[in-house]
């Protein structure tokens, strides 16, 4: 199997991980009464979850350091995982990949030390979002910025499992 072979398949197993990993327990035991404040639907949230695991796994596999190729045929492989999914998710997907992509990253490369702000960037990048889909008022904003709590933990599983992913398939190597 070739090389860009196996990164199409590891990116098709990438968005199997997303679709069977913690995330979607998480999404589950979600308060109903906390999304009903919120203003959005379990759909929309799961929704906007995968949308941020989906980034954080492409932002991994773009910065492996793959040949363009193999990078490509990876990213294609999870964007295809993306289109198999239940119409609400892959509309959000979709539609809203490249700009969550950007925002994500953007934000992940300013976490830190989040001082007296009650939300890191990530976690802010998060609940916009989620506010952007409704109604904007205090009661939805602060429902949103509770569902974006422990996203960056996230971010930093999906992207972990990318690589590991990517290693497995000997597309990079292992970490000693």
């Amino acid at each position: 199997m070739s090389s860009v072979d196996m990164a199409y398949r590891a990116g098709s197993v990438i968005g199997a991980v997303i679709e069977g990993g913690a995330a979607a327990k998480l999404i589950d035991a979600v308060d109903a009464a906390l999304l009903t404040q919120a203003a959005i639907t379990r759909s929309q949230y799961r929704a906007h979850v995968y949308l941020l695991l989906v980034a954080a796994s492409l932002h991994a596999i773009h910065s492996a350091s793959l040949d363009p190729t193999v990078e490509n045929a990876a990213a294609r492989g999870l964007l295809d995982w993306c289109k198999q999914q239940s119409t609400e998710i892959a509309e959000v997907l979709s539609s809203e990949v490249d700009d969550a992509l950007e925002d994500y990253a953007g934000a992940f490369a300013l976490e830190g030390d989040r001082g007296d702000a009650p939300l890191s960037d990530l976690e802010y990048a998060f609940a916009d979002r989620l506010f952007n889909l409704g109604l904007q008022n205090d009661e939805r904003a602060a429902a949103c910025a509770r569902l974006a709590l422990s996203k960056p933990l996230l971010w930093k599983t999906a992207s972990f499992n990318a690589m590991e992913t990517l290693r497995d398939a000997g597309l990079i190597p292992r970490v000693s």
